[in-house]
């Protein structure tokens, strides 16, 4: 598996307090006394000390960085501060917030340092639902935020973690948020976090999950955009599933370690935000042995001896490890969502259908959205939220891409020793996948 020389995103937590006590929080030092959750940050740090730690994602090449907690917004004195470092390095720069303690002023700070996007936890369209869940009277105020930022013109989407307590309630979430202003909509399967035993009520069956990107998928047609913020194991679905819910599950393996880091208010780093395991801190050991240190979550060594024989594993990942760990005692342990090896039963592949047909005469051009890091093994190219890993070759002939603007096939077998078929695969899927764009001219008669 390539390494990348640094993660592609990062998250950044700046408080361990929050105004809520959500039931699924994955902060885990919520959980290191017996049943209490804390709601204050005895450690606070200073904007110094954060500058630090973002100082050591821009020197190695983070593309995003996401400031996080706890609640961000108890941290008015570094939260604004740090976007706007973060935008001044070219760093794409978003927030992680329950919503509930955003004001008027708040609103005004974020667009002044032109933070890219808010994810705001909405946890059901139903007052009482939601507050019992984030054991807070805290719904109309999330409310109130979502619709006071979508008026604002930032660029905002809900996420509704799904549990037991809301897993029917999908639908009726999207359409509250969409009442409110926004067009995005996460439902995303609750994952146990290993110190809180309680987490294990809350976990969905196989049939809720189904049931709720069911719901998403209604939703989309709707017109909103929906999403899943983890990897599910493909293993919980039938082929027949693995095809209906193809946008939520392919290309969408655990990214802990691998693509993305979380580091704590002191600047410990762990892979991710369910993870109570440290690799070293920023300030003490270095960047170098902190990331090198990650190295272990590629491992293959980490998964269940099925996953090693599974046909889905390269798409799935295993499913998550930190939520092995809380549900069966070991790293090495199943997914909670897992069931048995796809074995023998192939791999459904989404990309084909929708990839365009190509002639010679077909003009493409690199978008003005897309950007690329030099890598070791080539490059990564983004698009979005999207990014795909390149070899030398696959480098080689997007650089040309990049260089020459729009260009037809034609004049690109001309000029680069590539044969036909290999070209309309390699453009097809970096345009199915939205690193790539036809001319307006040309999108009508190639789909």
């Amino acid at each position: 598996m390539y390494r990348l020389k640094s993660p592609l995103a990062a998250q950044l937590e700046i408080t361990g307090a929050c105004n809520n006590a959500c039931r699924h929080c994955y902060n885990y030092w919520r959980y290191l006394e017996t049943g209490q959750r804390i709601s204050s940050d005895p450690g606070e740090q200073t904007l110094g000390h954060f500058q630090q730690l973002l100082g050591s994602l821009i020197a190695n090449e983070v593309r995003t960085v996401t400031i996080t907690g706890g609640e961000p917004f108890l941290r008015r004195d570094v939260l604004f501060d740090l976007v706007a470092a973060a935008k001044e390095a070219g760093m794409k720069a978003g927030v992680n917030t329950n919503g509930a303690l955003i004001t008027m002023n708040d609103i005004r700070r974020l667009k002044d340092v032109e933070v890219d996007f808010l994810l705001v936890s909405l946890l059901s369209d139903d007052p009482a639902i939601h507050d019992g869940i984030a054991n807070s009277h805290s719904h109309a105020l999330t409310s109130e935020a979502i619709a006071n930022l979508v008026e604002a013109g930032l660029c905002a989407a809900a996420n509704m973690v799904v549990s037991t307590h809301n897993w029917d309630r999908v639908r009726q979430t999207a359409m509250y948020a969409r009442g409110l202003g926004l067009n995005e909509i996460s439902a995303t399967p609750v994952l146990p976090c290993p110190l809180a035993k309680s987490h294990s009520a809350l976990l969905l069956t196989p049939e809720q999950v189904k049931a709720a990107l069911n719901d998403l998928l209604w939703v989309q047609e709707q017109g909103m955009m929906v999403d899943v913020l983890e990897p599910l194991a493909h293993c919980m679905f039938s082929p027949e599933e693995r095809t209906r819910f193809a946008q939520f599950l392919n290309h969408r393996s655990c990214s802990a370690g691998i693509s993305d880091m979380v580091i704590s208010p002191n600047g410990d780093v762990r892979p991710c935000i369910l993870a109570t395991q440290t690799c070293g801190n920023l300030l003490v050991d270095g960047w170098r042995r902190c990331w090198d240190s990650l190295a272990r979550w590629c491992s293959p060594n980490l998964l269940p001896h099925g996953c090693l024989n599974c046909d889905a594993v390269d798409e799935c990942g295993g499913g998550c490890r930190i939520a092995a760990l809380a549900s069966s005692g070991s790293i090495n342990g199943k997914d909670p969502y897992m069931t048995q090896p796809l074995v023998g039963v192939g791999v459904v592949e989404s990309d084909g259908s929708t990839r365009p047909k190509l002639r010679p005469e077909t003009v493409v051009a690199f978008p003005p959205a897309a950007s690329t890091r030099d890598e070791e093994f080539g490059c990564v190219v983004f698009c979005g939220r999207s990014f795909m890993f390149l070899d030398h070759d696959g480098t080689e002939l997007l650089r040309y891409l990049e260089d020459h603007g729009a260009v037809t096939l034609g004049t690109i077998m001309e000029d680069v020793d590539i044969s036909r078929e290999d070209l309309t695969d390699f453009l097809g899927i970096l345009i199915s996948r939205g690193f790539l764009a036809l001319h307006p001219s040309e999108r009508r008669r190639v789909e």
